[in-house]
């Protein structure tokens, strides 16, 4: 009887370790680019189902005023320092510069993702992203396919400090040199803004008003692009192809104004940020089998994937669906009958 009252009393005592041992709280910091960008809300709110989901994370989500911002993310980063956070991801505002604040977590022994964008340096024990150069080049087929092989073209370009600039640049630029009779008449930074995207579109159409196509670094500026071209009645002539998959700008791709847009998945990359800071929080590594960066030193790549969709490809194969979306999306299938 007293075996049998102790094999019961060590099965309670393994229970309840482990029923503790699961419940124990996980905090993260997370500090995106900006949430002005409706990319980087959906990257937000993919990280925070994901921490509601598990039950065990705090999640804490910063955001610096604008995509240049530097001064406010390192200050919004060692402030995660204080707090003695498990795991700090980021979306590096300049990847040069941001080294020395990551290398000060590193010293911290707090361990770092980089999410959307990688850093050129400092430890970094994943990197979570959209393969940019893949995406660029998707952009680059799509438009030597709809113009034969031949046009002038435009590129309105990220900050000139963000990596994935230099990967959609280099994956876009690839592809594009292949087709000799398509001529890049003009490569300019609009800084990811909308803003900006308009007012360089404004000074492009201007400068080559036989321009036959845009390829815009992210939605914002090929939204601004659009009211640009849309002002100088020029939205027939000049194809805009964007990079992210913003809900905004599908819709403008649906309706014929936009002609194409590079999709990422940021709710994916929220998620994926989340499961592996819980798993390299509790000591796990990425598969040594995933590819790696070219950074020095290197990380891990965690590819959340990429597709591109044009005006076709939504008229025929998704058009129908606009009618069964609910909510916060029916206003889009409201715009347009069916």
């Amino acid at each position: 009887m007293k075996k049998i009252f102790v094999a019961v009393f060590i099965l309670l005592f393994v229970i309840v370790g482990t029923s503790f041992a699961q419940k124990k709280e996980y905090r993260f910091g997370l500090a995106l680019q900006t949430l002005q960008n409706p990319f980087y809300l959906s990257l937000k709110a993919g990280a925070d189902s994901a921490a509601e989901k598990l039950g065990n994370v705090k999640l804490y989500v910063t955001a610096a005023q604008h995509s240049t911002d530097l001064d406010t993310q390192v200050r919004q980063l060692e402030d995660f320092i204080q707090m003695k956070v498990d795991v700090i991801g980021l979306v590096p505002l300049e990847r040069k510069g941001i080294i020395p604040t990551i290398e000060k977590i590193n010293k911290a022994g707090i361990p770092v993702i980089t999410v959307d964008s990688d850093a050129e340096g400092g430890k970094r024990e994943a990197y979570i992203a959209t393969d940019q150069v893949l995406g660029g080049k998707l952009a680059a087929q799509w438009i030597i396919h709809a113009f034969h092989g031949k046009g002038k073209i435009a590129i309105l370009e990220c900050p000139p400090g963000a990596l994935v600039n230099t990967l959609r640049l280099q994956g876009f630029n690839s592809e594009i040199e292949k087709a000799k009779g398509i001529q890049v008449v003009s490569s300019l930074t609009a800084r990811s803004r909308r803003d900006l995207g308009m007012r360089v579109m404004d000074d492009m159409i201007t400068a080559h008003p036989d321009l036959n196509a845009v390829f815009a670094c992210n939605d914002e500026m090929a939204l601004g692009a659009l009211e640009a071209l849309r002002t100088r009645s020029k939205l027939k002539q000049v194809k805009i192809v964007g990079f992210n998959g913003a809900a905004e700008a599908i819709h403008q791709v649906y309706r014929g104004n936009m002609s194409a847009d590079v999709v990422q998945y940021p709710e994916k990359i929220g998620e994926l940020f989340v499961y592996w800071a819980l798993r390299i929080a509790q000591g796990e590594k990425p598969p040594a089998e995933l590819p790696k960066t070219s950074t020095n030193p290197p990380t891990t790549h965690i590819d959340s994937g990429v597709s591109i969709v044009d005006t076709d490809l939504l008229q025929i194969k998704v058009g129908p669906a606009f009618k069964l979306i609910p909510n916060e999306l029916k206003f889009y299938a409201d715009q347009k009958p069916f």
